[in-house]
């Protein structure tokens, strides 16, 4: 009777674990369920704010304008200005100075340059590359066989000025900047020498001529250091 017992248990312990081996799915009463640990979830990435202004009259693009109060060589300048993306950039600048005698001759200048722009920071600093006009012109009254005549002349020189910059832009557009680089005359041409006189010899003209054009070339044909050491401005 006890061997009949026995042998049931047995058979019994070898169903169970076969029980058990053909269902995963089924839970054994006997063993301890591992405690679940939930998955700690790092936190939220940081959004990078894009540089300058915060909002844009066309997103992606700012425009501004832009002035110039201590420059070289010319000392107050203008400029409109575009962006796209905080990467690239594109300028008009026009600049003016008053007439200023020099070695007798009066002379004064303008000039306008288009200049690309590229920030690979996408930051306040920029690499940049314009091309332009100078065009300088003089003048100076002298008397010939008691002749006055006033002669003038304008040198016209055209330019390229690599320069490196900065533009600090506030949240609210406000812009601060400075550019240093060189300009470096590329080509030079004199216009005809306009006479208020013409009574007078053109041999005298011509040693009058002469004597402008070359404090006006003396201006024109040699590279200038470009300078920009207070800019203000706004981002529209």
């Amino acid at each position: 009777m006890v061997r009949s017992f026995v042998l049931i248990a047995l058979c019994l312990t070898q169903v169970s674990h076969f029980v058990y081996a053909a269902d995963p799915g089924a839970t054994n009463p006997t063993a301890e369920s591992a405690p679940t640990v939930p998955l700690e979830s790092g936190p939220p990435a940081e959004s990078q704010t894009p540089y300058g202004k915060e909002k844009l009259l066309v997103p992606g693009f700012s425009f501004g304008i832009l002035a110039t109060l201590f420059g070289f060589p010319t000392v107050f300048r203008g400029a409109i200005e575009v962006k796209y993306n905080n990467l690239l950039g594109l300028s008009f600048e026009y600049g003016r100075i008053p007439t200023i005698a020099f070695a007798g001759v009066s002379v004064g200048y303008d000039s306008w340059s288009v200049t690309g722009k590229v920030f690979p920071f996408k930051k306040a600093m920029f690499l940049a590359l314009g091309v332009g006009q100078l065009a300088f012109g003089g003048s100076r009254t002298q008397i010939f066989s008691s002749q006055s005549t006033t002669a003038s002349l304008t040198v016209v020189n055209t330019f390229v000025n690599p320069h490196i910059g900065w533009r600090w832009i506030s949240k609210r557009g406000l812009v601060f900047g400075m550019e240093v680089g060189v300009q470096i005359p590329i080509a030079t041409v004199t216009r005809p020498l306009q006479n208020s006189n013409p009574l007078v010899s053109a041999s005298d003209l011509e040693s009058l001529r002469a004597e402008i054009d070359e404090q006006a070339q003396r201006f024109g044909r040699i590279p200038l250091p470009w300078l920009a050491a207070l800019q203000i401005g706004y981002v529209l």
